[in-house]
């Protein structure tokens, strides 16, 4: 599968499309205190990144990246379209970062081991 990986400004129809139905997702799905997804807000603030992948002119997803500092960062938001769920369309969050990353899962970031 051949992406296309852009930063995205979050105007595209799409992409606030995928992202209202992440957090609709995540807020029928968990319970209130497990819901760490950031809203439109939040994704658009400094220091956050969000990289969408397009395949033509479909969206498959988008990826988020909170830097933390100069080597560090929180991948966010992290959501495939369900049409493309189970295509390896995936290892576009691999294509951008920072050289250390990790999942947010909780209220604090996870960090990786030293290299």
């Amino acid at each position: 599968m051949s992406l296309r990986i852009i930063v995205d400004d979050l105007t595209a129809a799409p992409t606030r499309a995928l992202i209202a139905a992440h957090l609709a997702g995540m807020h029928e799905n968990s319970p209130p205190e497990s819901v760490h997804a950031l809203d439109f807000g939040a994704l658009a603030a400094p220091g956050v990144t969000v990289w969408s992948a397009w395949r033509d002119d479909d969206l498959v997803g988008i990826g988020a990246l909170a830097q933390l500092d100069s080597e560090l960062g929180e991948l966010k938001s992290m959501r495939v379209d369900d049409r493309f769920r189970g295509t390896g369309a995936v290892r576009f969050t691999r294509a951008r970062g920072s050289p250390r990353a990790g999942r947010s899962r909780a209220t604090r970031p996870i960090r990786s081991p030293p290299s």
